[in-house]
Parts: structure tokens; C-alpha cells; sequence
């Protein structure tokens, strides 16, 4: 019996060693192909802006993708699903915050009261996925992409990957860098989406699943056409994303006034926070708020002298946010819109503007936001 029992483990013993050499040898083997996270001190060439164009004309960056049918129609495929059964069978999709229309909708307000015209708005081009392999693991972007393929990605929790994602992101990706360039030449631009500020380099959060404005950031840099960059981040959330991505790196800076008892739990520290809790003695009011903004932003600015600044003007500090708990009006939005387009532009640094987050009780009210922070971006031209 001893003997047998010797003789089963051995024989036991060395398939467990071959099913453990094997699997070591594939995690090794998918950490050195796949998993590295790209340093974004790295300088890498930039293949897909070798051809770029520089619009002629219009500062606002558009394309119909923004639309986002992609996402309505998955919205209404799980509302369908959930009338007929009564059975939530797509995850949260149908009662998810994000408001795929505020895009679309914002630029057609805009049009329709006279602010803009469609001479205003210029296209924008994709970027590919070997320039998303310049901030993001090839892993995560791997995954995204399986994920999108096989449907899986309408289970994949708050962060939901419909079919169509990944051309959107390209897209949208595309458009940051766009507004970017546009804004070195002109002063000003909007791209109308982005500031994914959740993204890390190899994972998706808090409904964003690339990093927009670090790609463009990494684009500028290794081209030469800046030495400097800063972000002006003012949705509620902090922008953990930013901050991981660059994190260590000089030639990028961040000033973020953000909600501290907010998403997310971990803060990752910035050369400028300022961070206020929604439940102290004092709210969060536009006369609060405005007098942070007015005390801090312009010596940050200061003290930094950047290239260039992406500003993330998110509509979430709306008092009626579902997301937030500062309680700023649509007018107090306007005034920190307008007070931080005049800081950067008296100063002459150009800066590309991007709508980042915003989830209203009433997609309306974030219309009338969006809408204003592009009157904003127009009057700064």
C-alpha cells in the first residue's frame, strides 16, 4: 500500500509539475507580449498622425459616431428584453446613467438657436490601435476588443461594451488630439466628447475605457510639437486615470477640483488638487465653488506655464447630478467655464476643451450646460 501510494505521487507530482511549467510558461509568456504597460516617458512614433490635416476652418471637432446609435440601440434592445420578460436580462444597460444623447443633442441646440453653425464644426479622423498601445497595455485594449466581439461586453457591469465601442473610441480618441492640434494653430477647440479621466493603462473605469486625453497628450510629446502639457480637470470626479498615467512625469501637469467623498475611493496624488467634501458645514455653492476656482487655478497656471492645457469641462458639479453633490446652477457653470477659458487664453496658452462626465436627473439640463460651455469656447476664440 505504501509503496503504490509512493508511486501515485510521483506520477501525480509530475504532472502537476508539467501543468505548472506550462502554466508558467504562458503567464510569462502573456506578461512579455501582452500585459506591459507602456512608459509614457517612452517616445514611440506616432504612425497615424503622419498624414494629418489641420482643419481650415471651425474649432468644434464632430463626427457622427458622437451620435452614439451604437449604445442607443443596445439601450433599446435591453429596454425591449425587459418589456417582454420582465427580466433586467442585459445587466444595468437600460438604467444606466451615462446620456449617450447629450452629445447629438447639444450640437443640435446650438445650431438651432443661432450660437453655431455647421461651418463651426470640422471631422476628425481615428486613431489605431498601435497608437492606443502607446498609453495602454495591448492586454486591456485585447480584451475591449473580445469582449466587444463576442457580446460578452453587454454583461461586462457599469462599464458596458456594446458592439460598436471600439470604433467609437477610436473615433472620439481621435477627436481629442484633433481639438489638440487645432488649438496650437487657432487658440482654442472643443472636441465634442471625450475626457475619459477614469482610464488607467490597463483597465477600464468609471464608464471610460481609453484615455483620451492622455493619448493625445503622449501624440504632442513625441512629436515635438509641445514640451509641456496640463490638465484643468473640473468634473466632480477626480481623474484618477490622468493622474496613474502620468504620474512621475514632469512634463505633464494636473490641477483637479474634484468631490473628495466621491468616486472614486482611491485619490492619486496631483501637482494642484483641490478637493472639497459636498458634506461639510459649508456646501458646495456656486459662490464656494468660484471662489476655490478663482484662488487656485490661476496660480497653478502660473507656476506650470504649459504648451498647452486640456480642459475637462465636466457638467457633473450640477447641483441636480445624479453622480455629484456639489450644488453649482447652470450659471454658476457658465461663470467657471468662462473664468477658466479667460485664465488660460489671457496667458496665451492654447487650450482644447473636452466634456468629460455629466448623468442629470433631465438630459436637458445637461444640453443647456454642454451648450454653454461651447458659447463659452466660441466667445474665446
Amino acid at each position: 500500500m505504501k509503496g503504490d501510494f509512493a508511486k501515485w505521487n510521483r506520477r501525480e507530482f509530475i504532472k502537476l509539475s508539467a501543468f505548472g511549467a506550462t502554466l508558467g510558461f504562458g503567464l510569462a509568456g502573456k506578461k512579455i507580449l501582452l500585459d506591459p504597460i507602456p512608459s509614457f516617458a517612452h517616445v514611440a512614433k506616432a504612425k497615424m498622425t503622419d498624414d494629418f490635416q489641420l482643419p481650415t476652418t471651425g474649432v468644434f471637432v464632430w463626427d457622427e459616431i458622437y451620435r452614439m446609435k451604437f449604445a442607443q440601440d443596445a439601450i433599446d434592445l435591453a429596454n425591449w428584453v425587459e418589456e417582454k420578460t420582465g427580466i433586467p436580462a442585459l445587466g444595468n444597460i437600460s438604467g444606466h446613467p451615462f446620456p449617450v444623447k447629450k452629445y447629438l443633442l447639444a450640437k443640435e441646440r446650438t445650431i438651432e438657436t443661432g450660437a453655431l453653425t455647421e461651418q463651426d464644426f470640422v471631422p476628425t479622423k481615428a486613431i489605431d490601435y498601435q497608437t492606443m498601445y502607446m498609453v495602454h497595455s495591448r492586454s486591456h485594449i485585447h480584451k475591449l476588443r473580445m469582449l466587444e466581439a463576442s457580446r460578452a461586453g453587454l454583461l461586462h457591469g457599469e462599464n458596458v461594451i456594446p458592439p460598436g465601442l471600439m470604433e467609437y473610441l477610436k473615433m472620439a480618441c481621435g477627436g481629442t488630439y484633433t481639438a489638440a492640434r487645432i488649438a496650437l494653430s487657432r487658440g482654442v477647440a472643443m472636441n465634442m466628447n471625450g475626457g475619459f479621466h477614469h482610464a488607467f493603462a490597463d483597465h477600464e473605469s468609471g464608464f471610460c475605457y481609453v484615455n483620451d486625453v492622455a493619448i493625445a497628450i503622449k501624440l504632442l510629446l513625441d512629436q515635438g510639437l509641445i514640451k509641456k502639457a496640463m490638465i484643468v480637470d473640473l468634473d466632480v470626479h477626480h481623474g484618477d486615470g490622468n493622474a496613474s498615467i502620468t504620474l512621475g512625469d514632469r512634463r505633464v501637469a494636473i490641477y483637479d477640483f474634484y468631490q473628495e467623498d466621491n468616486f472614486p475611493s482611491e485619490k492619486i496624488p496631483v501637482a494642484h488638487p483641490v478637493a472639497m467634501r459636498a458634506m461639510a458645514a459649508t456646501a458646495v455653492t456656486d459662490q464656494v465653488y468660484l471662489e476655490a476656482l478663482r484662488s487656485t487655478l490661476p496660480r497653478a497656471v502660473e507656476s506650470e506655464a504649459p504648451d498647452i492645457i486640456f480642459y475637462l469641462a465636466g457638467s457633473d458639479p450640477f447641483l441636480d447630478d445624479v453622480l455629484g453633490s456639489f450644488l453649482l446652477t447652470k450659471q454658476g457653470l457658465r461663470q467657471r467655464d468662462e473664468f477658466t477659458l479667460e485664465t488660460v487664453r489671457k496667458r496665451d496658452i492654447p487650450v482644447a476643451v473636452v466634456c468629460a462626465g455629466g448623468y442629470p436627473k433631465s438630459i436637458g439640463d445637461i444640453v443647456d450646460i454642454l451648450s454653454g460651455t461651447m458659447a463659452a469656447v466660441k466667445s474665446a476664440g
